[in-house]
């Protein structure tokens, strides 16, 4: 995966969720970039589609993080992940 495009991720949900700690893995099943957020007692999931990644420049990567909200998105639903792909964000079971 391009680095200057995770970077473009990781720069978005360092600046949203300010001092929390950012742990990610590639998650083959799903053929994404999984970033773990945790700050205090929270613990947030969200899920960058290779595909989105692929199909969009830096630029295009964080104006959809952007326009999508994805951090309100995982503020608002703690118990689920979310998975950003191409067409918008999709939210999914974390137990699965």
């Amino acid at each position: 995966m391009d680095e200057s495009k995770l970077n473009a991720v990781r720069s978005y949900l360092k600046r949203e969720f300010a001092g929390a700690t950012i742990d990610e893995k590639y998650d083959f099943d799903r053929g994404a970039q999984t970033f773990r957020v945790r700050i205090d007692k929270d613990l947030f999931l969200v899920k960058v589609g290779e595909e989105f990644l692929s199909d969009n420049n830096v630029a295009a990567i964080q104006a959809h993080l952007e326009k999508w909200q994805i951090a309100d998105l995982l503020r608002e639903n703690k118990d689920l992940g979310i998975f950003v792909g191409n067409n918008a964000p999709i939210a999914f079971s974390r137990l699965a």
